[in-house]
């Protein structure tokens, strides 16, 4: 009869693979409470993919005797499993520590409750291996509970088992969660003043019944929550962690916005001091070149070539329509066989202050009702760079370089 019994199809263990096969640049969101407990339709989940991540002998052995005794590198390695997968904050990782080391502890239990404690013999009970557990881990495991120090362990957990008054009741959803899901009734208490002033402190009727709480745990409120959190005006070291980490968060934002407006600046700085090249080289080239400057006694100084055309041809130009007289204003001319020039200050030798073509340098012209004599040539202004400097020799009306603009000068 048993022979025709058909096996049960059993469940298996978690393995959660929808979670492990996301793309590492996808996280997953969570939402965490004011005690970092996961809260949300996700939590369950959340807590449930904890448990696999340390049922991996490589990243979480089971050699140790206590999850305390666990070095912190694989701790280390545990978060940053997680944190592939989940975005959350670094102030959360206190309390996903304690959940991986209450995992790792529930997997060691559920090993000992279903392939040791089912066993009488050595031999039997490393024979029954789970395939999820490493060969030398299990030995470890077995030899260890087979041990003097194991046995008394095991006694003494029994003995405080038995004390336990009060069992977990609400199934497998978490207190964080049904204190999120409950979060109605604060809206209640408001409307009622006489419901709203009957807060849980120490001392109640509560506590009263079944003692004060131990040391790292409040009861009804779930794994990560102690005594200090609750009631202690003076934050626990997971507050005070959970603060610092909320700080160095907001410090890094300022940080970061600091050093975008840094950076704008920097580039806008380095925006000016090419414009800034830019000008002085111009002024270099303007500086550099050898010819054809004059100042009041001296030709050469004043007025700067752009452009090599031949002294003849500066002189072959036909200019009979807009020869100077001592009061005519000329058209625009041609510039067929001028040559360009740039008029530099008289006080600023470094300073450009017109643009012209030089049209004559035959001391016979006639400027302005004057020839030129030896110490001037005749000048063309196009563009007016320094309108108020002043000519070198007045004609009339003219007496600036403004004045000057579209005429010709000496």
């Amino acid at each position: 009869m048993n022979q025709m019994q058909k096996s049960k199809n059993k469940r298996g263990p978690t393995r959660m693979l929808k979670i492990w096969a996301t793309r590492d640049d996808k996280l997953l969101p969570q939402k965490f409470n004011e005690f970092d407990q996961p809260i949300g339709d996700d939590a369950t989940k959340f807590t449930n993919f904890l448990g696999t991540v340390v049922r991996n002998g490589n990243d979480a052995p089971l050699i140790y005797k206590d999850w305390r005794q666990v070095p912190s590198e694989y701790k280390e390695k545990l978060w940053n499993l997680v944190k592939l997968k989940y975005d959350i904050e670094d102030g959360s990782m206190s309390w996903v520590t304690k959940a991986l080391g209450k995992k790792w502890k529930d997997f060691k239990c559920e090993l000992k409750k279903k392939h040791y404690d089912a066993h009488k013999t050595y031999e039997e009970r490393v024979a029954d291996r789970d395939p999820r557990v490493i060969p030398d881990q299990w030995k470890h495991l077995v030899d260890f509970w087979n041990s003097e120090e194991g046995q008394a362990r095991c006694l003494r957990n029994k003995v405080n088992r038995s004390k336990q008054v009060t069992f977990h009741t609400a199934g497998s959803k978490s207190f964080a969660r049904i204190r999120e899901e409950e979060s109605d009734i604060d809206k209640i208490t408001m409307d009622n003043p006489k419901k709203a002033k009957k807060v849980l402190k120490e001392g109640d009727l509560f506590l009263e019944v079944f003692g004060k709480e131990k040391h790292g745990h409040v009861r009804g409120l779930g794994l990560g929550p102690c005594p200090t959190d609750i009631w202690s005006s003076i934050p626990s070291r997971a507050t005070s962690v959970r603060m610092a980490y909320e700080a160095k968060r907001k410090a890094e934002e300022e940080t970061r916005g600091m050093q975008e407006k840094m950076a704008a600046m920097e580039q806008e700085q380095i925006e000016l001091k090419a414009k800034l090249a830019k000008m002085e080289a111009k002024m270099d080239a303007w500086q550099r070149s050898p010819n054809d400057f004059h100042q009041s006694n001296s030709i050469e100084t004043r007025v700067q070539n752009v452009a090599n055309v031949s002294e003849d041809a500066a002189n072959g130009l036909e200019r009979d329509a807009w020869s100077s007289s001592s009061s005519s204003t000329h058209a625009i001319p041609t510039h067929r066989g001028g040559k360009e020039v740039t008029l530099m200050s008289l006080g600023k030798p470094h300073r450009p202050v017109a643009r012209g073509i030089l049209f004559s340098r035959d001391p016979s012209t006639i400027v302005g009702g004057e020839k030129l004599g030896q110490q001037y040539w005749e000048v063309y202004i196009e563009v007016v760079i320094m309108p108020n400097e002043s000519l070198i020799r007045s004609l009339q009306n003219l007496k600036t370089i403004g004045d000057a603009a579209r005429k010709s000068i000496a």
